[in-house]
């Protein structure tokens, strides 16, 4: 799951996506995440939130060399579900969320070491959302990590 970079270092995937879960689990405002998931989970235990590599999971090239010992752009879609019952509560709570997630996200810059660059790039498809036969109130964020 890893391979050399510029700085020597291995970019491990698996790590990084690691991480990013250990930075959401530091949220403590507007409300500690019940769960906090790295991977695709079965059910959600709302407010939650879910670490998914997107559709253009990596980039490579982004620094001269080879995949090897270039850098490379890993995106990732953080989603964060709500109940959808008592939806004006639970939209306070997503809009908290849209401050204290990204804060959170790119407090840690280097992500322990796993990555040169950390960026929050927008907040999108804020509303319902569905996920296992059930509908949630959800913000996804799109992450950008350089490693």
């Amino acid at each position: 799951t890893g391979f050399e970079t510029t700085g020597g270092g291995l970019m491990d995937y698996d790590n990084i996506r690691a991480e990013i879960k250990v930075r959401l689990e530091t949220i403590s405002s507007p409300q500690a995440f019940v769960s906090v998931y790295d991977y695709v989970p079965d059910f959600l235990t709302p407010p939650c939130a879910i670490v998914v590599p997107s559709n253009n999971a990596i980039t490579f090239h982004e620094a001269m060399g080879t995949v090897a010992a270039g850098l490379a752009t890993c995106r990732f879609d953080i989603v964060v579900a709500a109940q959808r019952f008592e939806s004006t509560a639970n939209q306070e709570l997503l809009n908290d969320y849209l401050v204290t997630v990204p804060t959170a996200l790119e407090a840690d810059q280097t992500l322990d070491g796993e990555a040169k660059n950390v960026t929050v790039e927008n907040a999108r498809n804020y509303g319902p959302i569905n996920f296992a036969d059930a509908v949630f109130l959800g913000v996804q964020f799109d992450l950008s990590v350089i490693a």
